[in-house]
């Protein structure tokens, strides 16, 4: 982690490259049948990459795809939730 770590230092935290790079650590987690720090890291990728692009963007696109698939696995209350409502419902997950 110390390449996201490090990315972060230098772009900020709401950069698109953060949001590949936490994707990036979600889809090595999930390959590797660690759902929950899958879920983890894409639900981060998500929101930054929401913040930095907004909706509409390929990127994000891309992002909700995995998400989906990360979130199916795990049978998570976000499964089908339209990308519109995605960042509130993790948020709420949160608090």
């Amino acid at each position: 982690m110390r390449g996201a770590e490090r990315a972060r230092q230098v772009y900020g935290e709401e950069h698109i490259w953060i949001a590949e790079i936490y994707s990036k650590i979600a889809l090595t987690y999930y390959k590797k049948g660690n759902n929950q720090l899958a879920s983890t890291w894409i639900r981060r990728s998500f929101i930054v990459c929401h913040k930095s692009v907004g909706e509409g963007h390929k990127a994000l696109t891309i992002i909700y795809v995995h998400l989906q698939k990360i979130e199916s696995a795990r049978k998570s209350v976000l499964v089908n939730a339209p990308i519109e409502s995605i960042e509130y419902k993790i948020r709420s997950l949160l608090e």
